[in-house]
């Protein structure tokens, strides 16, 4: 089981950080980070299931899960007009009990799994409408794991500017390497100032899984950032790590989208195990990579911030 999702979007990030332990890469040509040695094409058919949201049960979209409590609060309701075909999933910010419930729309069932995929996709796509009042921003977030329930690859990407008319989102997945076989994709509005005002609203439709890439890791034994304590992170911690000859290090801390946030420089660091103490009390809450560059190859950890 890849992840389990029923409410805010810290909960796919903690589920992540807990159960993919795993290194994971970044495809980051400006970093000079990651390795995708050959590409491939292959036309492989969208494994999303019901990717259009043209079937609904029980005032859900079918294959997808939601935040909708029936006859209390729906913030996930079935739309019209869509990009195409007939329907298209919307995700409002609702009143429940006098205060915003947000929406959260994710590909899982009942039980919180994924579904199924048999290719190295390249590319999470969708079509989106996005009402904004305030500061909110909406999340779409893509993960593929394989048959261990290890991360293989991310996509992810926040919109912060209103769009009135649909409009194609394309967002590159970034790999570890290995074969997928599980999917989740998560849909959520958040609000930067705390909490999403009522009537800020997503619309979505023609959500696709396309391209592929062959996939090639180099991997440096000895070279490896061990583990960071604790994991999540509110404020300090030590980032433990290896290192097999005498070297320069770099830690960088991107989010899923590449950007830096973060980083950490050592200059001539003896072979051996060591550690170093890490403050996140400036970097915003969240899922990120961090990134250990030596001048024999790179290691990668996940890491949740939660402040």
């Amino acid at each position: 089981m890849l992840l389990r999702i029923y409410f805010p979007l810290l909960s796919i990030e903690i589920f992540l950080i807990n159960n993919l332990k795993k290194s994971f890469m970044k495809h980051l040509l400006c970093t000079g980070v990651c390795a995708f040695c050959t590409t491939t094409f292959i036309i492989a058919q969208n494994p999303v299931p019901n990717p259009g949201f043209e079937n609904w049960a029980s005032g859900n979209p079918v294959s997808w899960s939601t935040t909708n409590i029936p006859g209390v609060a729906v913030p996930v309701t079935q739309t019209t007009p869509p990009y195409t075909g007939t329907y298209a999933a919307k995700g409002e910010v609702v009143n429940f009990m006098g205060n915003p419930f947000a929406p959260f729309l994710s590909s899982t069932d009942m039980s919180g799994n994924g579904f199924p995929v048999s290719y190295p996709y390249g590319t999470f796509s969708f079509y989106y409408k996005f009402n904004q009042i305030g500061t909110t921003y909406l999340t779409a977030l893509a993960a593929m794991s394989d048959i261990n329930s290890m991360l293989v690859a991310a996509a992810g990407n926040s919109y912060s500017v209103p769009v009135a008319s649909f409009t194609l989102a394309s967002i590159p997945f970034y790999y570890v390497g290995g074969n997928p076989s599980e999917a989740v994709i998560s849909f959520s509005i958040s609000d930067s100032s705390g909490t999403a005002a009522i009537g800020n609203y997503f619309v979505v439709d023609e959500v696709t899984f396309s391209g592929t890439v062959g996939i090639e890791e180099s991997k440096t034994p000895g070279l490896e950032i061990l583990k960071i304590n604790p994991n999540p992170v509110s404020s300090n911690a030590f980032i433990y790590y290896s290192i097999p000859v005498r070297s320069d290090i770099r830690f960088e801390l991107m989010d899923v989208t590449g950007r830096k946030h973060h980083e950490i420089f050592i200059a001539g660091e003896i072979a051996g195990q060591h550690k170093i103490e890490f403050n996140s009390s400036a970097i915003p809450s969240g899922f990120y990579l961090l990134v250990m560059n030596a001048e024999s190859g790179f290691s990668t950890l996940p890491v949740l911030i939660a402040h």
